[in-house]
C-alpha cells in the first residue's frame, strides 16, 4: 500500500514540475508521478521525496515523461495573470474555424498583453482578426450533398468536353493541376513561422529559451524568416556544445 505523501514532499513535487514542465494532470500526469516514484523508490532505494531525489530520477526517466511543450508553458504563464472574470471569457471564446491549440491561445494572449488590451470578446475578435494566418484553422468541411436550385446558394458550372472547369463562364484555375498561384506574402511569412516554431533543442530550458528568440524587421513586426535562421544557429550551437 502507498504511503501518503507529507506537505514537504508534495511541494517538492509541485516545484520539481513546474521548473521541468511536467504534465501533472489527467492520465499522463498519474504516469508521470508513477515513473518518478517508482526509481526514486526501487533504483535509488530512498524512503522520501526531496528536489535532489527528483532532479537525480529526472536525468534517467526523462524520456518516458511526458512534457508540456513550449507553446503550453507560455500559455499558462499568460493565463495565470489574466483576472478570473478574463480567464472565462477566454475558454469560452470562439472564432469561426480557429483551432483551439496552445499556440492560438498563446499568440492571442500575447498579443492583447503587448497592446495593454483587457482579454475581452471585442479585443480577442481584434487580435483574431490582426493576427490572420498567423493562427491555425481548421480545413472547412464540405457538404456531400449536391443540388442546384434558385434557393440553393450553389452556381451551376460547366465542364467542357477537353475537361476544363469553368464558373460563370470563366476559367477556373483551382481546377487545373498545372496552376499554382504564387505564394502572397502573408502566406510566405506564415510558412516562416510555422519552420520557427519548429526548431527545438535537446533540453526543456533550451526550448523555452528558443521559442522567446525573435528577429523583427523595419517596422516592428516579427520577421519569422530571420527569426528561424536565428533559432536554427542557436540550436544548431546547443547541440554543439553539448
Amino acid at each position: 500500500m502507498a504511503r501518503q505523501l507529507t506537505q514537504a514532499e508534495i511541494s517538492a513535487f509541485e516545484k520539481f514540475a513546474v521548473e521541468n514542465g511536467l504534465v501533472v494532470e489527467g492520465p499522463e500526469g498519474e504516469k508521470n508521478g508513477r515513473i518518478i516514484a517508482d526509481f526514486i523508490t526501487n533504483r535509488m532505494n530512498a524512503d522520501i521525496i526531496t528536489a535532489e531525489n527528483l532532479a537525480a530520477a529526472f536525468k534517467h526517466v526523462r524520456n518516458q515523461l511526458v512534457l508540456k511543450s513550449p507553446e503550453q508553458v507560455d500559455y499558462e504563464e499568460l493565463h495565470a495573470a489574466l483576472s478570473s472574470q478574463e480567464q472565462t471569457t477566454f475558454k469560452e471564446f470562439r472564432y469561426g474555424r480557429l483551432k483551439d491549440t496552445y499556440p492560438n491561445a498563446f499568440r492571442l494572449l500575447k498579443f492583447l498583453r503587448d497592446r495593454r488590451m483587457p482579454v475581452s470578446e471585442k479585443n480577442l475578435q481584434i487580435a483574431a482578426g490582426q493576427l490572420g494566418q498567423a493562427l491555425e484553422y481548421s480545413n472547412p468541411t464540405t457538404s456531400r450533398e449536391g443540388g442546384f436550385g434558385r434557393h440553393s446558394g450553389a452556381k451551376f458550372n460547366v465542364k467542357d468536353e477537353d475537361g476544363r472547369t469553368y464558373v460563370n463562364g470563366k476559367k477556373n484555375h483551382a481546377a487545373d493541376p498545372h496552376y499554382a498561384p504564387p505564394p502572397t506574402a502573408a502566406a510566405s511569412n506564415a510558412q516562416w513561422q510555422s519552420k520557427a516554431e519548429g526548431v527545438r533543442g535537446n533540453r526543456h530550458s533550451e526550448d523555452l529559451a528558443l521559442r522567446r528568440m525573435f528577429k523583427m524587421d523595419s517596422t516592428g513586426a516579427i520577421d519569422w524568416k530571420a527569426t528561424y535562421e536565428a533559432r536554427d544557429r542557436a540550436a544548431s550551437g546547443q547541440s554543439g556544445s553539448i
